[in-house]
């Protein structure tokens, strides 16, 4: 039977009050049911111990003065992720709040608001040049944001692990994996900027994907002329005709999504036939140079030129195209094939260079695939002459199979 400590008790029946300490916060052991340690120096505090082992801070109130004030039960915050005297100064924040009439819920501090930490972080990311912040701004406050209240403190893992599970029960594995990522990331800087103590993120791994699992996600690359020619005729289905030629240019040319949705008319040189992506925006953070073929180049030049827009493939509003599983969702109906994907159509486009005979360094230096350090050091040349001659090569066999 297990012996109650001092000040330590089961719900209903009334506890004994303790001085709080740090050391007893962080030895507080889970017991069979969730019991209370009361803290004697700010009424109404005290720290919540779950079966499972999961320690809270609460703070019971009335909101107003009075017996006739109505009585509330708060939850300050997760003492995995904040310190009892951080716990205790913002449980007497709520104290006068609530002796003052307001609910300290619905009040919380500016400084501490999610929503002020979100605008913070976007500003860190801009000032770091990252190419993918409107991206990654856009998962956060999508999925993220609506599982919360206001305060960044009050994020458990579960938040983030409900938003991904339901991201995946609709069909959605990458973008749950990518709102994964995007919320890691922002828990770190968190931590790092000194708003939690620790990330709710810490030390959490995925279940280790099934054999079905890895063959779905890896298997979507186009190995037939026949499936080439399939998706080229479902990207007609897509709901603008740049959305189209958007994809249909991804096929022709392996870039990435990001860098593809992102060319610009000054980063083109039709006359010479080349695509310079600069550095800013691509993934390596090293300027990549793309020879285009007879198709691309068409593509491009297909496209309207519109006053005020840099943009080739301008999306609504002017802006660059984002949102892909909209874009893609009825050319993947028209293909017969959910698993549908740009970076598929980037694999497609090595694995057909790879049957086309083109060389493995040529290849490889066509998509951007960064090499090691030790062969970047030594090997400057850029295999111009045979990336053109497989470039051109590629889009002969495409334009023969679509035809």
């Amino acid at each position: 039977m297990d012996v109650v400590p001092k000040g330590v008790v089961a719900l209903k029946i009334a506890p004994e009050k303790v001085a709080l300490t740090q050391a007893l916060v962080d030895g507080a052991a889970p017991r069979q049911k969730r019991y209370e340690i009361y803290d004697t120096s700010l009424a109404g505090f005290r720290l919540v111990v779950q079966p499972s082992g999961a320690r809270a801070f609460y703070l019971w109130t009335r909101i107003g003065k009075g017996r006739g004030a109505k009585a509330k039960y708060i939850h300050v915050g997760d003492a995995a992720l904040m310190k009892l005297k951080d716990a205790r100064a913002r449980a007497s924040t709520m104290a006068l709040t609530a002796r003052a009439g307001d609910d300290p819920v619905i009040r919380v501090d500016v400084a501490d608001r999610l929503e002020s930490h979100l605008d913070a972080y976007e500003q860190s990311l801009e000032a770091r040049g990252v190419v993918k912040t409107t991206d990654i701004m856009w998962s956060l406050r999508a999925y993220l944001k609506p599982k919360l209240k206001d305060c960044t403190a009050d994020i458990k893992r579960a938040d983030v692990t409900g938003a991904m599970a339901k991201l995946e029960t609709a069909g959605k594995p990458g973008a749950a994996e990518y709102f994964r990522k995007c919320a890691s990331s922002f828990l770190n800087w968190a931590v790092n900027e000194g708003h939690l103590q620790a990330s709710p993120l810490a030390g959490y791994r995925r279940e280790r994907a099934t054999k079905r699992q890895r063959q779905r996600v890896e298997q979507f690359t186009m190995t037939t002329s026949g499936e080439i020619r399939d998706f080229w005729m479902a990207a007609a289905a897509a709901k603008t005709p740049v959305g189209r030629d958007l994809l249909r240019f991804l096929l022709l040319t392996g870039q990435r999504r990001t860098e593809t949705a992102l060319i610009c008319w000054s980063h083109v040189d039709l006359e010479a036939s080349i695509w310079r992506i600069p550095a800013a925006i691509t993934k390596t953070g090293v300027a990549h140079t793309v020879y285009l073929g007879p198709e691309s180049l068409a593509l491009v030049k297909a496209q309207p030129r519109i006053a005020g827009c840099p943009l080739i493939f301008a999306g609504r509003n002017l802006k660059p195209i984002g949102g892909w599983s909209k874009l893609l969702e009825p050319v993947r109906k028209a293909f017969g094939n959910t698993d549908l994907s740009p970076h598929g159509l980037r694999r497609t486009y090595r694995t057909t260079l790879a049957e086309l005979g083109v060389e493995e360094a040529v290849a490889e230096r066509m998509i951007a695939h960064k090499r090691s350090d030790l062969v970047s050091l030594y090997d400057k040349s850029q295999m111009s002459e045979r990336r053109i001659e497989a470039q051109a090569l590629y889009e002969a066999h495409v334009k023969a199979v679509v035809a």
